[in-house]
């Protein structure tokens, strides 16, 4: 069921009240930012892998990002000091990103946490002489002589990106902020913990600085991701699953694989993870049998708990005493409890049946069975599962409810049609381009090829799209000037 011609389809893709309004301020830029340190971690800003990705962004996607922003360097066209030859800001970025191999989304994001250019369409001229804040430091004058050699957009680029790789290659240098080394940054105690984040303070040895950096990014850079999609950072082997705004992580590879394929698991940038509050864990494998300090028995359905009526219910459905594992109460209580396990709960961690008679599938839980339309839909939905054979006297005991749809957390198309959808919530939701299949780090030989007949199960949703936040500056802290190291 998986594309066969993967190339096609991805090219297809492609007074007192002033007081009182001055302590509100005052109140209310506090709680922003204890809200912020609170999500901000100024020991890990980005990851190493985001710094480097030199390749995130084409030279016509730079382009295209600052024709969606109101800023004057979108427009902005110069000479080029070495050729002579007119050359656009989006290119300067390009050229630069790509000589020192350095992320064009960081000089992006350098640029406007220093000059604002990125949204300013009637910036001065001093703006755009100090672009990225090189050379620039908080009692320096920008008329030192000294400094005119990197002044102007298309140096202050260069040396940007020039100062960033610099950092990379002598990061054993006594003077310069290193990884893991404790320092009082603005009366803050920071350690960083990778190298993008130490050449962020190399850059600029400020909190808000780095503070303001992170905020953009997160704006412009990171991804949200629809529920049911499950990640991993391309730097860690931490798997997790997005669920209602949080990111669930699962504690053990057994709880991974007993619910999904190792297919599912997409790599997001570090800072698109961050971007979600950490939710429950999923500690247990999906079924497994677990016991209380007291003798209870427990069965892990879906990351919650359902109780056996009774340790003979327990015995009934098949629990060894032996293998079912230990827990303590505050694991017991961690999670949320579903419904008991009871005598008349026929088959209570599901199965897969096929009437003998007439050869319909269904799946079977709680007394209850749900029809499947085919052997495809079943093998997509419940992959580790061999299908039983039963007679229809069994199926009959069983009651009928809603009919089997796609699971949430898979990439499908029609056998007729290249247009892909992500299932979440219970419908598709289309992925209307190749670039936004891409950018979310889909691949294209994840996708299941179905029928029309197994497609129009789930509903149409909303379409999966890629949004970039505006920029709101009452969220950016009071910041000094850069002093690159």
């Amino acid at each position: 069921m998986k594309i066969k011609n993967n190339k096609i389809y991805e090219n297809k893709f492609r007074g007192v009240l002033f007081l009182i309004t001055i302590l509100f301020f005052v109140f209310c830029l506090r709680s922003s930012s204890q809200e912020y340190d609170a999500v901000f971690n100024p020991n890990f800003i980005i990851s190493d892998f985001e710094l480097e990705d030199y390749s995130s962004m084409d030279v016509y996607e730079i382009q295209s990002f600052l024709n969606r922003q109101n800023g004057i360097l979108k427009n902005y066209i110069i000479k080029d000091p070495n050729s002579g030859k007119l050359i656009s800001a989006s290119e300067i970025i390009y050229n630069a990103a790509n000589q020192y191999k350095i992320n064009p989304q960081y000089l992006i994001v350098l640029i406007q946490k220093e000059q604002s250019l990125i949204t300013d369409p009637n910036p001065t001229q001093r703006q755009l002489d100090w672009a990225t804040g090189f050379a620039i430091c908080d009692n320096c004058s920008k008329d030192d002589p000294y400094l005119q050699k990197y002044k102007g957009f298309y140096n202050q680029v260069f040396y940007a990106a020039q100062r960033n790789r610099f950092y990379i290659e002598n990061n054993d240098l006594i003077w310069l902020f290193q990884i893991n080394q404790e320092y009082n940054i603005d009366g803050k105690k920071i350690t960083p913990l990778n190298q993008a984040t130490v050449n962020l303070y190399n850059y600029t040895p400020h909190y808000n600085g780095n503070y303001n950096f992170w905020k953009i990014w997160q704006k412009w850079f990171t991804k949200k991701y629809p529920n049911g999609t499950i990640v991993k950072a391309y730097d860690s082997p931490s798997v997790w699953l997005i669920e209602d705004g949080h990111k669930k992580p699962f504690v053990t590879w057994a709880s991974f694989i007993s619910r999904y394929n190792k297919s599912d698991i997409i790599n997001v940038s570090y800072s698109d993870l961050e971007k979600y509050a950490v939710g429950d864990s999923i500690k247990f494998e999906n079924y497994a049998y677990l016991r209380t300090p007291d003798g209870d028995f427990y069965m892990v359905d879906n990351n919650k708990l359902r109780k056996f009526q009774s340790r003979e219910i327990a015995r009934y459905f098949g629990v060894n005493p032996e293998e079912a594992i230990s827990i303590s109460y505050d694991d017991c209580n961690y999670y949320p409890k579903g419904q008991d396990i009871t005598i008349n709960s026929l088959y209570p961690n599901g199965i897969v049946l096929q009437d003998i008679n007439d050869q319909k599938i269904y799946y079977a839980k709680d007394g209850k069975k749900s029809f499947v339309l085919n052997s495809d839909l079943a093998k997509l939905n419940y992959p580790n599962q061999y299908i039983s054979k039963v007679s229809s006297e069994e199926i009959q005991k069983l009651e009928s409810i809603d009919d089997t749809i796609i699971r949430d957390g898979v990439l499908v198309r029609s056998e007729n049609n290249s247009a892909v959808y992500f299932v979440s919530d219970g419908v598709r939701k289309p992925i209307i381009s190749a670039e936004i299949f891409e950018q979310l780090g889909f691949s294209w030989s994840d996708v299941v090829v179905v029928s029309d007949e197994i497609l129009n199960l789930n509903k149409i949703g909303d379409s999966i799209n890629i949004i970039l936040e505006n920029i709101n500056e009452d969220e950016l802290l009071p910041a000094q000037e850069s002093h690159p190291l």
